[in-house]
């Protein structure tokens, strides 16, 4: 997605093309955070506490739901909700 390069770009970290290979977007999870290997192609690598701006993370997460990556929109959709303070929400579709 060349919405994770810009914002690598940003945050002057464009060189790292180690995620590129991760069908995911645990590059943009908050800090300790580790995922299942069954989670969207991902090998169980731990996030490294790169944060995205909510309003990014919205974006994200609605290019994900438009690509018909589903439970990849759904982890941005929970994490938008948890730092609202509504909290996860179980989606049960």
């Amino acid at each position: 997605m060349e919405c994770k390069k810009a914002v690598r770009w940003l945050g002057g970290r464009l060189k790292e093309t180690r995620w590129e290979k991760v069908g995911d977007d645990r590059e943009f999870d908050e800090e300790g955070v580790k995922r299942s290997a069954g989670t969207s192609g991902g090998e169980g690598r731990e996030a490294e506490g790169y944060g995205l701006d909510v309003n990014l993370r919205h974006r994200l997460g609605l290019a994900r739901l438009n690509l018909g990556d589903v439970d990849e929109a759904r982890v941005s959709g929970d994490l938008i909700l948890c730092l609202s303070g509504v909290g996860a929400v179980i989606w049960d579709p």
